[in-house]
Parts: C-alpha cells; structure tokens; sequence
C-alpha cells in the first residue's frame, strides 16, 4: 500500500509540475507577444518624438518609454496574466520597469555617445537585453 501511495504521490507532483511548467510557458509567450506590441509601440513613439518633434534621443527615450508603460499594464494585466486591473497595480506597475529603464537608458547612452551606434539602432539593442529581467519583475508585481 505505501509503494502504491508513493507512486501516486510521485505522479501528482510531476502532473503538478509539468502543468505549472506549460503555464509558465505560455505566459511567457504571451508576455513575448505584448513586448513585440510594446516595443513597436515604444519605437514609434521614440521615432516620433525624435523625427517629427525634434526632441533628443534622451528626451525621446524617456517620453515613448512612459507612453509604452501605459499600453503594457493593460495588454498584460489582460492578455498575458488574465487578472482585473487596478489602480494600484497601475500605480505600481511602473515599478517593474525601474530595472529594464535603467539597463535600456543608460545602455542607450553607451551605445550612442561612446560606441557612435546610431540612435536609432540603440534602443532595438537594449531592448532585447532588458526584456528577460522585466518579465520575472513583473509578473511578480500583477499576480501578487
């Protein structure tokens, strides 16, 4: 009786994890799928900002970066963790993007004034670095 007991015990737990685990996955692929929107969003906005309004690509960056914040918490409170948003949460949720902001800001920064990289190409760059660290930030911030 215990052999069987354990056994079942044994085949919960990993019916428990590889269900957890294809959870996970696919919440990383929706967040994957918002970040493309987001992204398209934010470099929009930061070609708009630069091109149309002639701001720096400080000022750009900083700006597009606050509208991109905006559109995420809704497409990932809805989309990727299926959660009611809050004002709270709104509130909050920029937070998630403090190290994804500053690894994407000043990596900018280096890549543009240092490296000469266009600055329209810097920001594509640091984008892709950063994007892996927000997820874990930010998942824990709408499902907490």
């Amino acid at each position: 009786m215990d052999k069987t007991f354990a056994k079942n015990k044994n085949k919960i737990q990993s019916n428990f994890i590889n269900n957890r685990s294809q959870s996970n996955l696919v919440e990383f692929v929706k967040y994957a799928v918002v970040g493309c929107i987001n992204t398209a969003d934010y470099y929009l906005s930061y070609l708009i900002f630069m091109d149309i309004f002639n701001f720096s690509y400080r000022i750009s960056f900083v700006v597009a970066y606050v509208v991109s914040i905006v559109g995420s918490y809704f497409l990932n409170t809805y989309f990727t963790y299926k959660q009611k948003p809050s004002l709270k949460k709104f509130l909050i949720f920029p937070l998630t993007y403090v190290p994804n902001f500053i690894i994407q800001y000043f990596g900018v920064i280096l890549l543009v004034d240092k490296i000469k990289m266009s600055s329209k190409v810097a920001p594509v760059i640091t984008a892709l670095v950063a994007t892996p660290i927000t997820f874990f930030v930010m998942k824990y911030v709408i499902k907490k």
